[in-house]
């Protein structure tokens, strides 16, 4: 795909994506796609483009009753990407949440994810939320059954200790 220019992408691709991302089961496909386009050297992806078309069909899909696990890797491991192109509010209102489920799945494979993601979002987002949803469930991931999310908890709280303050920390 990325071997095309990007009037191509934009008016012939893009608009048949778009609709097939109304399907959840090809939603981590296509969202892959459009990751990658947005990552790609020659950005054939403009903010524009992202906000007015893909993002509105991929809020749909995230306030959906269900999302398939492989779309919320995804959205989670390219969270940094999505910064790019969304404010900082658009992403604590719509892909926080998602971390925040990932915390509590109890796929360790996820948790673990949101763990390693979280400690570049401490540092961007909102220290309220960081403090009142993040670090509470980070704290109860230290305790986990699987070791690697303990460890992976651990480590993630041992790299934001240096953004909280003094009374958050002695609670």
């Amino acid at each position: 795909m990325l071997q095309y220019e990007e009037k191509i992408i934009i008016k012939k691709i893009l608009p048949g994506l778009l609709s097939a991302l109304n399907n959840e089961k090809l939603s981590p496909p296509i969202l892959q796609t459009f990751i990658d386009l947005m990552q790609s050297k020659k950005k054939k992806m403009t903010t524009n483009v992202f906000k007015n078309d893909i993002w509105p069909k991929l809020l749909k899909l995230m306030q959906g009753k269900s999302m398939p696990a492989q779309t919320m890797y995804l959205l989670i491991l390219h969270i940094k990407t999505f910064m790019e192109y969304l404010s900082v509010k658009e992403v604590t209102d719509h892909i926080c949440p998602i971390l925040l489920k990932a915390y509590e799945c109890g796929n360790a494979t996820l948790q673990s994810l949101a763990i390693v993601t979280s400690d570049y979002l401490a540092g961007k987002l909102d220290f309220v939320f960081t403090k009142n949803q993040m670090l509470p469930r980070i704290l109860r991931l230290c305790q986990n059954k699987n070791a690697n999310v303990q460890k992976d908890a651990v480590i993630c709280l041992g790299k934001i200790y240096n953004i909280l303050d003094k009374t958050t920390i002695q609670n």
